[in-house]
């Protein structure tokens, strides 16, 4: 089974130009074919937040556009 290695950007902001800037940078790594509570939870987990009081925000941006996906559900873990 493959494994997937991401980078998580938290604790930042989005400027005016649409980059995340100010951030703590973290590594988490999840099986290829991970369902979106896995990933939240190995992300939540990685970062100590108490899913019971708050709500993390899956996002991302590519290279080539300036817009930033959400993921929100199973259906925004196939497209990543």
């Amino acid at each position: 089974m493959s494994s997937i290695a991401i980078w998580v950007m938290h604790s930042g902001k989005w400027d005016d130009a649409n980059c995340y800037v100010d951030y703590v940078i973290e590594g988490v790594v999840f099986r290829e074919n991970a369902s979106f509570t896995e990933l939240y939870n190995i992300i939540a987990t990685q970062l100590a937040v108490d899913v019971t009081l708050k709500v993390l925000k899956i996002e991302y941006k590519n290279d080539q556009s300036s817009t930033r996906v959400v993921i929100h559900n199973e259906m925004g873990c196939e497209y990543m």
